[in-house]
């Protein structure tokens, strides 16, 4: 599903985020209130190809079951693209139309760099090695990078957290070669993904039935690519000069290698220690 178009109406943030794709913060209105919106700017083939990064990994990544901040499609008028280009000095023009963005997250949210310390303060540990599956499947090698997840407070806990994935920019391993089919035919048998700190003793402490149940239930999303793949405008796959199909395609041949990809009989042999070095991380 297509996020739901929100309209654009001035820059929040007086500098873009001191980060690769330079994301700024605007505020929008929905419904007639307004709400600040992390935004991501179509301003040339690689960023539109960012834009379709982020929302086929939103929508892949909340499939698998995780909590994920709510996903917009900026509406930008002209006017104000040329005054985003000037304020930003952008050397790329930022583009009418429509843009990535969610919801900027307050409230008892951190961002974090994990590290496996962090690990009790997970209401479901095992989401780290569903994160690690889902990464592989979507070919994003930047994981680890500080701020690329978050910690968020469960409702009603105030000592368990979510995990909360963000920043999908370089799936696809990286917008170029998204934009390009021979670079992505390349890579589509590349692992790519890297785990978060810590995901070997999640595995160790959970055994094989753990292991074998997430690869399970990561194979319930084959044949669903097409879904994932929809969830942008058609705007950012003209502007990338990208199709759906061969998007879907390298998702559905890395769905069905999985078991190569992410080296299931690698976990298997780690979980088969579970008797002998199982720790508690209750």
């Amino acid at each position: 599903m297509i996020p739901l178009d929100v309209e654009g109406l001035r820059a929040k943030s007086l500098e873009p985020l001191p980060t690769r794709r330079r994301p700024v913060d605007l505020i929008c209105k929905k419904d007639g209130a307004e709400l600040t919106i992390r935004t991501k700017l179509a301003r040339d083939p690689e960023s539109a190809a960012v834009c379709i990064a982020e929302a086929v990994a939103h929508a892949l990544l909340a499939a698998v079951g995780f909590r994920m901040a709510e996903p917009f499609s900026v509406v930008i008028g002209e006017e104000f693209a040329r005054d985003l280009t000037t304020q930003y000095d952008f050397d790329a023009p930022v583009r009418p139309g429509r843009h990535w963005g969610t919801r900027l997250m307050r409230t008892d949210v951190q961002e974090i760099e994990f590290v496996s310390d962090m690990i009790p303060l997970l209401a479901d540990p095992g989401i780290l090695f569903d994160l690690y599956l889902a990464d592989v499947v979507l070919g994003n090698p930047d994981r680890a990078t500080y701020g690329n997840v978050l910690l968020a407070s469960r409702a009603g806990s105030t000592t368990r957290f979510d995990l909360i994935p963000i920043d999908q920019s370089e799936c696809f391993f990286h917008p170029s070669s998204m934009i390009d089919a021979n670079a992505l035919h390349r890579h589509r048998s590349d692992s790519g993904a890297i785990m978060l700190d810590g995901m070997e003793r999640v595995v160790l402490d959970k055994g094989q039935g753990f292991v074998i149940e997430r690869f399970e239930h990561m194979d319930t999303l084959k044949g669903r690519m097409h879904q994932f793949v929809a969830a942008c405008t058609h705007e950012w796959y003209s502007f990338a000069g990208v199709t759906p199909s061969l998007l879907e395609q390298f998702l559905e041949h890395r769905a069905a290698t999985l078991h190569v990809l992410a080296r299931k009989e690698h976990w298997l042999g780690i979980a088969s220690y579970r008797g002998e070095y199982a720790l508690d991380f209750a």
